[in-house]
């Protein structure tokens, strides 16, 4: 199934270089490139005209120094800061695990090898990995898509049939309805469980998933 439907390993995230970092660091402190290059015009004005002494050379180095000491400083603490995060980040996808029904079986699954065709649990507050299609849900059940959609609200998601009789209904009442009224049976990448549980079949993973998109689509 993984050859032929993809994998749900997530790229490395790289940790931005060390020259990112300065040039980061560097904006945030033009002052100082203003310092150093105002050093670096009086030192040469001062050697054209021949009016320099050994103190004001020293003095200007120094100054200059300085400040590419504290540029520098402050590159290599966001360098090393970015990095711990970007290895913490990594560990706990490493770490994420699903209670998954595979081969008749109930498992603890990494996220990275859940495939199309596993039956996933819905429990409150887990992050839905994969793009799914529930079979088995919940009155209550509530999912929060505002990551995805923009939509501020909890949706109810159902079982299709679940779904079809709830339409059929509105539309027999001929009544006025929002299209977050009727509930759907499809649950997307990268949104949260709000309240309820229930089942779900693995239908996109990857980079074929909406949110595997959405992360090549940033990359590019």
């Amino acid at each position: 199934r993984k050859a032929v439907f993809g994998s749900n390993e997530k790229p490395r995230q790289q940790s931005e270089s060390f020259i990112s970092c300065l040039w980061a660091a560097v904006s945030r402190n033009p002052w100082m490139m203003l310092l150093i290059l105002l050093y670096k015009v009086k030192v040469l004005l001062e050697y054209l005209l021949s009016e320099a002494s050994i103190g004001s050379y020293t003095e200007s180095i120094v100054v200059i120094l300085l400040a590419l000491v504290l540029i520098f400083s402050s590159a290599f603490r966001e360098y090393a800061v970015r990095r711990q995060f970007a290895t913490i980040a990594s560990l706990d996808e490493d770490r994420k695990k699903y209670r998954v029904i595979r081969d008749g079986k109930l498992k603890w699954v990494l996220e990275s090898d859940i495939v199309v065709g596993d039956l996933i649990q819905i429990d409150r507050g887990i992050t839905i990995p994969v793009e799914g299609y529930i079979i088995e849900a919940s009155y209550d059940l509530q999912i929060d898509e505002s990551l995805m959609t923009g939509e501020p609200d909890p949706v109810r998601k159902a079982k299709l049939s679940e779904c079809i009789s709830k339409r059929e209904a509105l539309k027999s009442e001929s009544s006025i309805c929002n299209y977050t009224d009727v509930p759907s049976p499809l649950l997307l990448s990268g949104t949260r469980v709000v309240c309820g549980e229930g089942l779900f079949v693995a239908i996109c993973v990857g980079e074929n998933s909406s949110l595997g998109k959405i992360r090549s689509y940033s990359e590019e």
